[in-house]
């Protein structure tokens, strides 16, 4: 079972951070390792998004080795929290969670997944390999990449 917690500060209002992560669709124009985000379905705020990614290879240039997923995407703005589970693709099942809350001096933003295999003969090294080589990879990027993008847009006189 992958229970994975990611963490990072924000210099940013919280507000402005959910705004730019809550935008998923929007994710390829502001994050180069993501290839598109395609909608496949709309019931209010709800959605279920065809998302797919880069995951680089660590010395080598170029993007790397593509990886594809459909996840059904629920925000909460009030409580800036967005939730992401993954129905296709090799993480069916998982389940993960944006949370961004003050601190007075910014936003922590806390990006958590939870993962079990459903091989269970395989289950340890699956769940190794999808903690490792996409977790710890594509969404550490992404968390970084929100931080600057956030970070910026308030240098900028952004919101």
């Amino acid at each position: 079972m992958i229970d994975s917690t990611l963490t990072i500060h924000v210099d940013a209002p919280p507000e402005r951070v959910f705004a730019l992560v809550a935008d998923v669709e929007q994710w390829p124009r502001h994050l180069p390792h993501y290839r598109w985000v395609r909608r496949l379905r709309a019931e209010g705020a709800r959605r279920t998004l065809e998302m797919a990614a880069w995951r680089g290879l660590p010395g080598l240039r170029g993007r790397g080795y593509p990886v594809r997923w459909t996840a059904v995407v629920e925000p909460d703005p009030a409580a800036k929290v967005l939730r992401f589970t993954h129905i296709g693709g090799p993480t069916t099942g998982m389940a993960v969670e944006w949370r961004i809350s003050a601190d007075g001096h910014g936003a922590w933003v806390t990006l958590r997944h939870r993962f079990r295999a459903r091989l269970p003969l395989l289950a340890p090294l699956y769940e190794w390999v999808v903690e490792h080589m996409f977790i710890e990879h594509i969404a550490g990027r992404t968390l970084r990449a929100f931080k600057r993008l956030a970070e910026a847009a308030g240098a900028e006189g952004g919101p």
